[in-house]
């Protein structure tokens, strides 16, 4: 619950959820990584809602036909999803493995447009996602930990805090 809100929402069948981002009217929605999974299908966004099913094991991604949708589906290569932060009418999602920051435009509690890659590999993996006082996002990388796939031997500047500006619209 959260202590802000006072809102929660219990779920079922969610499988590593890495991250919640609060969006207009308090909808939850939560990058979920594919990484754990035998299949590793599809990294998804989905909204949470009290008491829904994501469909985990039996579903991942467009794979399957239980539970909830999830509004986007990106593949683990791309993606593998860690932080994530909601400013200018879009989710802005960390990839680790896929090493770039990505643009989900959301409304009404759905996708608007496809997810689009921004900065792709040229800062490594992207651990966190921050919104600024002023707007902007901070992202903090994760090259050196070797702790997931993705990472990379230390380069000159490893690890950094980012800040990246955002246009709305």
């Amino acid at each position: 619950m959260s202590s802000e809100t006072g809102f929660s929402a219990p779920s079922r069948f969610n499988r590593r959820t890495n991250a919640l981002a609060c969006a207009i009217r308090s909808a939850r929605r939560s990058p979920v990584s594919g990484k754990s999974s035998a299949l590793r299908l599809w990294d998804e966004v989905n909204v949470l809602r009290a008491g829904a099913d994501y469909g985990w094991p039996e579903t991942e991604g467009i794979a399957g036909s239980t539970g909830e949708a999830p509004i986007a589906t990106i593949h683990p290569d791309d993606a593998s999803p860690s932080g994530v932060a909601y400013t200018g009418g879009s989710l802005w999602i960390g990839a680790l493995g896929g090493q770039r920051l990505w643009q989900l435009p959301v409304g009404g509690g759905a996708a608007t447009a496809d997810p689009i890659a921004h900065v792709a590999g040229e800062y490594g993996r992207i651990r966190t996602v921050e919104v600024a006082p002023d707007g902007s996002l901070g992202i903090v990388t994760s090259n050196t930990d070797g702790a997931t796939w993705g990472g990379t031997d230390p380069r000159a500047g490893d690890d950094r805090i980012l800040r990246v500006e955002v246009n709305e619209g």
